[in-house]
């Protein structure tokens, strides 16, 4: 429906079938493929490769993937839309994409598409690391093992939205989860440390 919106055809021409078999192809791929994202069921490089690795003729790797991902296209799309709902594809977006369609590889409207996921995505984190100095999310282990047992015992939990004295994990809330909690560690790297480039790599690697 947002697709033929976009490109200025009615739900009844499309319907009665008054659109030639060109437009009609193009927004069922458009839907099929905005499904599949939503779902997680989408193909790409990285969701190839990681299925891949668990096709492995290596015996350690195939181990390795097969134990740590036995259903590896689910997760491995979900890293991936985290990755669009970030600074990462904002950055890409303004760089390489931008380059693509000055030299027709891309059209302009994916590239808005990228550019509106990584703004979105840069948005999150910003409202992550907010809600952590105000105190409403929480991020994962502090590395304090005896004050992480402290906080269990208190009912507090690891990755959750405070409410008056409750608590209720956010864990579950892929993808927008990741940008939004990687948020809420760099704040917490922040306060600790103060900023150095190490703590956003840590914030990702503590989200995975």
């Amino acid at each position: 429906a947002s697709y033929l919106k976009a490109n200025g055809i009615s739900a009844s021409d499309y319907a009665d079938g008054n659109i030639g078999a060109e437009a009609k192809n193009k927004a069922q791929t458009y839907a099929i493929k905005e499904a599949q994202k939503a779902t997680y069921r989408d193909t790409n490089l990285f969701s190839e490769t990681i299925s891949k690795a668990g096709k492995s003729k290596s015996k350690v790797l195939n181990t390795l993937v097969e134990g740590v991902l036995p259903f590896k296209k689910t997760p491995a799309n979900i890293l991936a839309r985290a990755v669009e709902y970030s600074p990462i594809e904002l950055v890409k977006a303004i760089s390489y994409d931008a380059f693509q369609v000055k030299t027709g590889n891309l059209q302009a409207s994916e590239m808005i598409d990228h550019l509106a996921s990584g703004l979105t995505g840069t948005g999150l984190m910003a409202l992550g690391g907010l809600l952590a100095s105000l105190g409403v999310l929480s991020g994962g282990s502090s590395g304090d093992d005896k004050k992480d047992n402290f906080d269990k015992l208190q009912g507090q939990q690891q990755y959750a939205l405070t409410v008056g004295d409750k608590n209720y994990t956010l864990d579950w809330l892929a993808p927008e989860a990741l940008p939004l909690f990687c948020g809420v560690e760099f704040f917490n790297s922040f306060i600790d440390n103060g900023a150095q480039a190490k703590d956003f790599y840590t914030s990702l690697t503590r989200l995975a």
